[in-house]
């Protein structure tokens, strides 16, 4: 048995695989819904824009039964075409079924979150999306020093060694994040740097904001912010300890 793909487990995920039942409709007249159900509920265009060529497939078959092309070497030419495209559809919606659950537990978990406090009902903002403005507001807001005790901070961790559970550990990474950027990172290998990072994972900008003082994409980078930070600690400490005295 399968792991399920999404936290919220395998009876979610099958309720909202349904859709896939037209896929299975006898001679593909109808797996074109299923790319443009999840093509609506997911907001992803190219789903939507598969969903209406598989629509075009499917109703050139149709409109060649009701005129003189039907009986000829170009309806069968289309048949062939239909059927070829209904065994790349399935196949197609098998491949994205694993993002488009993703998705919608993603869509649920910040649903849940804007009964909770101000600014979290924001809407989900892909990360290729993302403007100049939005990655400056990033870099302003990681710079804003930690008040908690040192005890208490979240753990910087190798977002290319960490486990699901030390990454849903870092502010604002939720579970559901944590086991997509393990899966992202199965799926290419290794982070490089943050500028990747933002484009391979579909977050918003002030969760990138919030993650981004805890994470780290080697070991070297990794020494090398801790001993900034001990520069930083050590400054304050001279400074705190130092006196003028106007005479």
């Amino acid at each position: 048995m399968s792991k399920s793909i999404t936290p919220l487990g395998r009876k979610w995920e099958m309720a909202n695989s349904i859709w896939m039942i037209w896929l299975f409709v006898p001679f593909g007249f109808t797996f074109f819904i299923s790319f443009l159900h999840i093509g609506v509920r997911a907001r992803q265009l190219k789903w939507l824009i598969a969903g209406f060529i598989y629509f075009g497939i499917v109703m050139n078959v149709f409109i060649i039964a009701d005129t003189k092309l039907s009986d000829t070497l170009y309806e069968d030419i289309s048949y062939g075409l239909l059927f070829f495209s209904w065994s790349i559809g399935i196949a197609h919606a098998f491949l994205v079924r694993r993002k488009y659950l993703v998705i919608r537990a993603e869509r649920i978990r910040q649903h849940s979150l804007k009964f909770r406090g101000p600014g979290q009902n924001e809407f989900v903002q892909p990360a290729a999306t993302i403007s100049r403005d939005d990655l400056s507001s990033i870099k302003l807001k990681e710079k804003t020093v930690d008040s908690r005790p040192e005890l208490e901070r979240p753990k910087v961790v190798n977002v290319n060694k960490a486990t699901k559970e030390e990454l849903a550990a870092i502010p604002s990474i939720s579970n559901i994040i944590a086991a997509e950027i393990i899966r992202k990172r199965q799926e290419i290998g290794k982070f490089h740097s943050f500028r990747q990072f933002i484009g391979e994972m579909n977050m918003k900008p002030h969760v990138l904001a919030r993650a981004k003082p805890y994470l780290i994409f080697s070991d070297e980078e990794g020494e090398n912010d801790q001993m900034k930070e001990m520069n930083r600690n050590r400054k304050k400490s001279n400074y705190k300890a130092g006196r003028i005295v106007d005479y």
